[in-house]
């Protein structure tokens, strides 16, 4: 979906939510493309299907749920998450923001406000920084219970934004497209490298999604620069 000069100036958007329960971590989280993503849709079903293949994962019950459902980082085995955090240590061209609270400073909100909350947040933040766009294509991940309300929160971050652009909103399963699995990794492996005792391993792992990086938020502790706060922990 390039963006040539005499063709309709359109970024994509997709976003998913994650929660850690110890310590407790709310997460939204948004991955945003100006072109090239259906490319890259194309190389992670390649790699869906290369996987799929593999006979001596059959016996993993990890297995049989990826084969019907796709990657999932909460649920995928060592040999599967390696291989998809490969894949997306070589993309380029794409930005992910990040939101969080550990709900100190709205104790008040449910778990799904504060997921609500914190996709405002991200939707204001993405429609700032892509104004010149002249539509914006928002993909939600289902869930029971915010289906219904993704259109009121894209346009509230639109009012908050003052975005004069068209925005369209849709919500899909994970791997409808593919691209929304990255978002699921993406927050899991950022909870868990800032997991207090994380193991090496899950900091480097986070590691390779540092580069598409362009934004991570606290709603309880605000803004963190790219390259200090919470990246610092991650040598």
């Amino acid at each position: 979906m390039g963006n040539s000069p005499d063709r309709k100036r359109i970024i994509e958007v997709f976003i998913d939510e994650s929660m850690r329960a110890e310590p407790k971590l709310v997460l939204a989280g948004a991955i945003v493309f100006e072109d090239a993503r259906e490319e890259l849709d194309a190389r992670i079903r390649e790699l869906y299907e290369d996987i799929s293949g593999s006979f001596y994962l059959d016996d993993a019950r990890s297995f049989r749920k990826f084969r019907k459902a796709g990657f999932h980082a909460t649920d995928d085995n060592a040999e599967i998450s390696s291989q998809f955090v490969r894949l997306i240590a070589r993309i380029s061209g794409a930005k992910l923001f990040i939101e969080s609270s550990d709900q100190t400073s709205r104790p008040d909100l449910s778990v799904e406000q504060t997921i609500a909350l914190l996709e405002v947040r991200l939707v204001e933040t993405i429609l700032r920084k892509f104004a010149w766009a002249e539509e914006v294509r928002f993909t939600f991940e289902r869930h029971s219970k915010l289906d219904d309300h993704y259109p009121q929160i894209v346009h509230a971050g639109k009012r908050r934004a003052h975005y004069r652009g068209e925005v369209h909103v849709v919500s899909a399963a994970k791997m409808e497209p593919p691209s929304l699995a990255i978002v699921d990794y993406a927050l899991y492996h950022f909870a868990r490298a800032h997991n207090p005792g994380a193991a090496e391993w899950e900091r480097l792992r986070w590691r390779a999604f540092r580069p598409l990086v362009s934004s991570v938020r606290s709603l309880d502790a605000g803004g963190v620069p790219l390259r200090r706060g919470l990246h610092a922990e991650v040598p």
